[in-house]
């Protein structure tokens, strides 16, 4: 058999040449996307690239006409790839927001990531690595391993990102984020969490004294943990509450929630609080609100030293794809989910697994 390689810019063009050099009996034998080198890295183009293969009898000689004998069918296996790389060169196309083409095990587990609203660059990666996976090295794949192929590529581009509090959790925790994310609630749940579990002698401080409400919300979680409890008005008054509770294990510092997009705000909270080495810092994130706004968030307290992300709300939406691409975007950690009002007990500590398998939805059994 002959076979030769085609460049050009486009599917139909590398087809011509094909069809021109070889005639209509060349059979596309691989596909692929290939880039110029163009100038010191910069104005790279996209072609296409063709193997194609012609069996030497079959092949005419210039300029006469010859009769194509009958040809034996192929055997099934070889029928079956032949089939799939006609499918992959009819649905080669530009990474638009377009659907790929995948093999059909990862298909809808694409299309799960793309609904979840995945960074557009994750997906392409994952199209690739998926493709790869898939013909260089199990083509008999089956639906569960193609499902844990895809847990462990979203895994593996978080890998760089710390889950769940860690060691060491520090002594004064603080927790950060705009108005209606549930700070108050979720610093009761880590407060109970502490006390209940940890055994640890607990101790309370807001700062939040712009709302009444949000102080009597405090003052009935801190007189059912019966743990003591400071109202700081003034940076002064902060740092009176933390020498009274310095013979306590932890200290929880509620903050007050306001419009985020007010930097006076930001500046308040720098003035009030030492975010010092002694202090563990959460930047607040409700699942509900859309991802412009979280990064806006984001953006907004980055002049604070975030030290990891909790996100509220889960029970009240079933897209989580904002919380893996802030994680995968900042590289800053998830320690905590909330899933409910309850406390202590809608709380979880964030794992790399769970958050992946909410991505696909693959339920957690761990």
């Amino acid at each position: 058999m002959m076979v030769k390689k085609y460049v050009a810019p486009s599917m139909p063009e590398a087809m011509k040449l094909v069809r021109e050099d070889l005639g209509s009996d060349a059979v596309i034998l691989h596909s692929k996307t290939v880039y110029t080198k163009g100038f010191l890295g910069l104005f790279r183009k996209k072609n296409i690239e063709l193997i194609a293969g012609l069996d030497k009898e079959s092949r005419p000689a210039p300029g006469t006409l010859m009769q194509t004998p009958a040809k034996a069918a192929p055997p099934p296996a070889l029928d079956r790839e032949i089939a799939e790389l006609k499918r992959a060169v009819e649905s080669l196309r530009e990474f638009q927001g377009r659907r790929p083409f995948l093999p059909s095990p990862f298909l809808k587990f694409y299309e799960r990531l793309r609904e979840q609203h995945v960074h557009s660059s994750v997906l392409e990666k994952y199209s690739r690595a998926m493709t790869e996976i898939y013909y260089k090295r199990d083509k008999n794949i089956s639906a569960r391993d193609a499902m844990e192929h895809s847990i462990a590529f979203l895994e593996r581009e978080l890998k760089s990102v710390p889950f769940g509090k860690g060691r060491g959790e520090k002594r004064h925790i603080v927790l950060l984020g705009p108005t209606g994310v549930g700070k108050t609630t979720t610093l009761a749940k880590l407060a109970a969490r502490h006390m209940i579990q940890e055994k640890k002698k607990i101790a309370f401080i807001t700062t939040d004294t712009y709302r009444i409400a949000a102080v009597d919300q405090l003052k009935t979680y801190a007189s059912i943990l019966d743990a003591p409890l400071e109202v700081c008005y003034t940076k002064e008054d902060v740092e009176k509450a933390k020498v009274r509770f310095r013979h306590y294990d932890s200290i929880f510092i509620d903050t007050a929630g306001r419009n985020y997009r007010n930097e006076q705000y930001v500046k308040e909270l720098e003035f009030l609080l030492s975010f010092r080495e002694d202090m563990e810092t959460y930047l607040v994130f409700p699942m509900t609100a859309k991802e412009k706004d979280l990064h806006e968030i984001y953006h907004k307290f980055s002049s604070v030293p975030v030290d990891k992300f909790i996100f509220t709300k889960l029970d009240e939406t079933d897209t989580y794809g904002e919380m893996f691409n802030l994680a995968y975007t900042y590289k800053k950690g998830i320690a905590y989910l909330t899933n409910g009002q309850d406390v202590p007990d809608d709380l979880m500590e964030a794992t790399r697994s769970f958050i992946c398998k909410k991505l696909l939805g693959v339920e957690d059994h761990a």
